[in-house]
């Protein structure tokens, strides 16, 4: 019995991790098209880890804000450099997930 109950525990575990990374990875994507529009279906796998890094540092909302702001830079590298500039700028004023 105390084995079958690991393993539910284990089964719940995973599953529940697993949910967290699909939320994690859609939350990417959401930057990713406020950052270039709804269309954009491929990012350099540098940036989707930098998003990725962002998230985790950062509320959602703030990071979307970020992607909001650097809309105005033209240019797929200058518009990201732009955006991580603004998240490195909210990380270093305090702003945090906790």
């Amino acid at each position: 019995m105390e084995i079958k109950e690991k393993e539910a525990q284990i089964k719940a575990f995973r599953k529940a991790v697993s949910q967290q990374q699909a939320r994690e990875e859609a939350d990417s994507w959401d930057v990713v098209h406020a950052l270039y529009g709804a269309q954009r279906t491929t990012i350099n796998k540098n940036y989707l880890t930098s998003i990725k890094t962002f998230l985790a540092k950062l509320p959602l909302h703030e990071v979307i804000d970020a992607a909001d702001k650097a809309w105005v830079k033209s240019g797929d590298v200058v518009r990201f450099k732009y955006f991580c500039g603004i998240c490195w700028s909210k990380i270093k004023n305090g702003s945090s997930n906790g």
